[in-house]
């Protein structure tokens, strides 16, 4: 049986839609409110690292240190999670959803399973009892999402049932459109910069991401192609949030985003084409 207490993330700015998965491997931990949407009835949130337990053995990630642990309440305890994160899919011909699972624990069997879904249809169902199929260790799985690539928002989802203390896990999602892997706003972030902006072009949402790197009050700046300040706010707390705003009214051109935190400067230049 797992062991889990939710913690609770402190942010000045609730994060927002976002063009790519944000946190898909779950390495920022268990924070409400970044990124995944999570609840369970007996634990507070499927995520778990090894303060979880093992389930005999089973149970562990696929990679790094966190995964997300559907189930392991024990047989006849029924066990409800959710996971979930909007994400606003772009234009395209194609998009696809990768994920690994795993049945660490099969336990009484029965019909614990596991719905991903997008928005309220599902997609593809794991059952513990999928287990002799699925083998002893992660298998990726990948969905086919063209339907989605509309350029509006949807909700990508794992719903989790258990009354047979089975024990099923979900870890490294990722997802793609038109073959390219929409995580290169974290990578970015990876790579000593403090934020970055996107989608360039945009046409009616700019979003500035912050990283792990930024914190304190944050000032951003954003000038016109003649110099003229068109939008300046000042921020608490980004570290890890995404601070988005309508470009809509904004004119067709380019225009310079400056950063402003602790002394340092970050300079972005973004389109916006309607």
């Amino acid at each position: 049986m797992k062991n889990f207490t939710l913690m609770l993330g402190a942010f000045g700015l609730a994060a927002s839609m976002n063009a790519q998965l944000i946190n898909p491997g779950f390495e920022s931990g268990v924070m409400v409110g970044y990124g995944w949407s999570e609840n369970s009835t007996n634990f507070g949130t499927p995520l778990c690292d090894a303060s979880c337990g093992d389930c005999g053995g089973g149970c562990a990630p696929q990679a790094g240190t966190y995964y997300a642990w559907f189930g392991g309440a024990g047989t006849g305890t029924s066990e409800d999670g959710h996971l979930s994160q909007t994400v606003l899919f772009t234009n395209g011909a194609t998009a696809s959803l990768s994920f690994y699972v795993m049945v660490g624990n099969l336990g009484d069997g029965g019909e614990d399973r596991c719905d991903v879904y997008v928005d309220n249809t599902v997609l593809h169902t794991v059952y513990a009892t999928d287990s002799a199929s699925i083998g002893s260790d992660y298998a990726e799985i990948t969905l086919d999402l063209s339907a989605y690539t509309d350029g509006d928002a949807h909700t990508i989802g794992v719903n989790g049932y258990s009354t047979n203390g089975s024990s099923i896990l979900f870890d490294t999602f990722s997802l793609s459109f038109d073959g390219a892997e929409q995580v290169g706003v974290n990578e970015l972030l990876n790579n000593e910069a403090n934020s970055t902006v996107y989608p360039n072009p945009a046409t009616n949402q700019l979003n500035l991401q912050f990283g792990s790197k930024i914190t304190g009050e944050t000032t951003v700046v954003i000038y016109d192609m003649n110099g003229k300040i068109v939008r300046q706010d000042r921020l608490m707390e980004v570290q890890n949030t995404t601070f988005s705003f309508d470009a809509s009214a904004l004119a067709n051109g380019v225009y310079s985003v400056k950063v402003l935190n602790n002394g340092s400067v970050e300079n972005h230049s973004v389109v916006v084409a309607h």
